[in-house]
């Protein structure tokens, strides 16, 4: 965003795809209750711009920050925002989540103000989970914000079916439609599945059986690939996904094709990482780059999973590091069960780390 188009925007009135702030959200507040209340605030303020309200589907959602309701401009040099800390923390919080957000600073009659840009999406987003705000009023899970002209209010049931019809016709971003396509298949792999598990349960016949569960592994390997690829798509914005990387791979490196010396060399480098902090980036990052490629389907993912742990244990990890093995531990929430209890142990490790260093 330039400087004419932010002007553009202060000459408008707020609306339900414009939010003007007068200051940035108090989310590194040392009083705990008081992040806690800010990030309700913030996370609010998004999904409400998120979801607009009838008229406005399809179009970008603005939240100006340095800003007050007579226009005054107000520095934000010291305000420091973290985007996908921020995507994280919003989606943590609703259902679908928002594939993107923009955080541009940008230079105004001697002021820096930030802008936070939520492109248009053809879903109406939910809460999940319950809300606290600054106000100390809390808003309870399953409900819907919009914007009715400079408020935030839930929506209801007939509002929340117009929002869904509009953004249903609007155009939304490529990136977003494919995330749209990618969930319907999954859908329809899951109303498949449920209809394989229906008939292996009244089937006697062991030869008919053993057909319907090879059917259905391949339905789960065909939704458990198009999941990953729904990962890529949601998180391509901070390039440092295990699904981004993995992408490809396995066309490229069968697994019997992997020698023990590549294998010896990787494992090398990854004990490497764990022995020392100064190890340069490019080569840590290789390093889990390379042993996702080892095995096929499952083991390598869980080796990339075992290793981060071991260096999470000893302290020997970077913040990329910290991200990367982040996206290691929600993609094996995914796809392995039997490790989602103790990966999300570890989640909430990475992402208080994450958090603490961005301070």
């Amino acid at each position: 965003m330039n400087e004419a188009e932010l002007r553009t925007l202060l000459n408008q009135p707020e609306n339900p795809k414009l939010e003007f702030k007068r200051e940035f959200y108090q989310i590194h507040h040392e009083d705990q209750q008081v992040r806690k209340q800010q990030w309700g605030e913030l996370i609010k303020d998004i999904l409400a711009l998120a979801n607009g309200h009838v008229g406005f589907a399809g179009k970008i959602g603005y939240l100006v920050i340095g800003v007050d309701e007579q226009r005054h401009l107000y520095d934000c040099t010291e305000v420091s925002i973290n985007k996908q800390q921020i995507l994280q923390r919003v989606n943590n919080y609703c259902q679908p989540h928002l594939p993107d957000l923009q955080v541009e600073s940008v230079s105004i009659d001697g002021k820096k103000l930030i802008v936070i840009i939520i492109p248009p999406t053809p879903y109406l987003h939910e809460t999940t989970q319950e809300i606290q705000t600054s106000n100390k009023k809390v808003f309870p899970a399953h409900i819907t914000f919009v914007r009715e002209g400079d408020s935030i209010v839930t929506a209801e049931e007939a509002v929340r079916e117009a929002i869904k019809k509009e953004k249903a016709s609007s155009p939304s971003s490529p990136n977003v439609r494919a995330i749209q396509h990618l969930q319907n298949r999954i859908d329809a792999i899951d109303v498949n599945l449920e209809a394989k598990r229906y008939e292996l349960e009244n089937t006697l016949d062991e030869k008919v059986k053993n057909q319907i569960l090879s059917e259905i592994q391949e339905l789960k390997i065909k939704k458990g690939f198009l999941v990953r690829k729904v990962s890529i798509r949601e998180s391509a914005s901070s390039g440092i996904t295990l699904i981004n990387h993995a992408r490809g791979l396995k066309n490229k490196f069968p697994h019997d094709f992997i020698s023990d010396e590549v294998r010896s060399e990787i494992e090398d480098v990854l004990r490497k990482a764990i022995d020392s902090r100064d190890l340069p980036i490019e080569e840590l990052r290789w390093a889990y780059q390379e042993i996702v490629k080892l095995f096929d389907e499952d083991e390598n993912l869980i080796d990339a999973y075992e290793f981060g742990v071991m260096a999470l244990q000893t302290g020997a990890m970077t913040r990329e590091l910290h991200q990367l093995h982040l996206d290691i531990c929600r993609s094996i929430c995914l796809l392995y069960p039997d490790y989602a209890k103790e990966a999300e142990k570890y989640i909430k490790i990475h992402e208080q780390i994450l958090v603490e260093e961005s301070v």
